[in-house]
C-alpha cells in the first residue's frame, strides 16, 4: 500500500519556513504558516514534504503518546502538534537540543525533551559534532521502548538499525513505528506481525490490535 498525500483537515500541516530573518546573535528565525523555528547555519530545516508525511502517518496511527528519537531542532515535534497528547523527545547533539527546547517554547508546544543519544547500551557515548569529538549521554533503546508509547518515531538511520536487531517481544511493547523508508527495520517489523505501509520517505508499521472476545 502506498500513501497518497491528500491529507484530512486533522492531519493537514501548515506550509512553514517561507520567511527567514536574521537574529542579532547570528541565528535565523524561520517563520511562516503559524510556525516559528529558530535555526543556525549548521542546522538546515527539514523539507516541508517530509514533515507533512510524518504528520500524516502519525494521524493514521491515531497515537496519543509519541516518542521521537532524533528530534533535531524541533521540526518533528511541530509535526506532532495537536496529534499526540504526550510527547517524549531525544536529541543527542547539544546545540540542536538547545534549539529544540527554544523552539518548543516559541511555539507553545509541551514535550519531555532528553538531550541524550539512543544507543544499544547505557552510559556515555562518543560523537563528532562540527568536526569536534564530544561525549554525550546515551540511553538504551530497550529502555526507550519500555515506556510503551503508542508510537515511536525513529527518525535517524542508526536508531532504526539498532531497533531492527531487537527481538519481537521488545518491539511489540510499542503500538507502532515511523522510520526511514529504506531501513531494515521494516522487514523485521513485518516478521513480527506488524502491518507495514511505505510513503515516499518514511514508513509506518502498526502492531495488530488484539481481537475482541465475546
Amino acid at each position: 500500500m502506498q500513501f497518497g498525500m491528500v491529507l484530512s483537515d486533522r492531519a493537514r500541516m501548515p506550509r512553514v519556513w517561507r520567511v527567514v530573518s536574521s537574529l542579532e546573535d547570528g541565528r535565523s528565525l524561520l517563520d511562516g504558516g503559524g510556525v516559528r523555528l529558530i535555526g543556525a547555519r549548521y542546522a538546515e530545516p527539514w523539507p516541508v514534504s517530509v514533515i507533512e508525511e510524518i504528520r500524516h502517518m502519525v494521524a493514521l496511527a491515531g497515537a496519543r503518546s509519541c516518542t521521537v528519537v532524533g528530534a533535531h531542532i524541533g521540526e518533528p515535534l511541530v509535526a506532532l502538534a495537536g496529534l499526540c497528547a504526550e510527547v517524549r523527545a531525544y536529541e543527542p547533539d547539544p546545540a540542536n537540543c538547545y534549539l529544540l527546547t527554544e523552539n518548543m517554547e516559541l511555539n507553545g508546544i509541551r514535550a519531555s525533551v532528553r538531550c541524550e543519544a539512543v544507543s544499544s547500551g547505557e552510559g556515555r557515548a562518543s560523537a563528532e559534532v562540527g568536526g569536534h569529538p564530544l561525549r554525550i549521554e546515551a540511553i538504551g533503546i530497550n529502555r526507550v521502548l519500555n515506556f510503551r508509547s503508542d508510537l515511536v518515531l525513529l527518525l535517524c538511520g542508526d536508531c532504526a538499525s539498532r531497533a531492527s536487531r531487537l527481538d519481537c517481544g521488545a518491539l511489540s511493547l510499542v503500538g507502532g513505528y515511523v522510520f526511514p523508508r529504506h531501513s531494515d527495520l521494516g522487514d523485521k517489523l513485518s516478521s513480527c506481525g506488524f502491518s507495514l505501509s511505505r510513503g515516499s520517505t518514511e514508513a509506518l508499521a502498526l502492531r495488530p490490535r488484539p481481537a475482541r472476545r465475546g
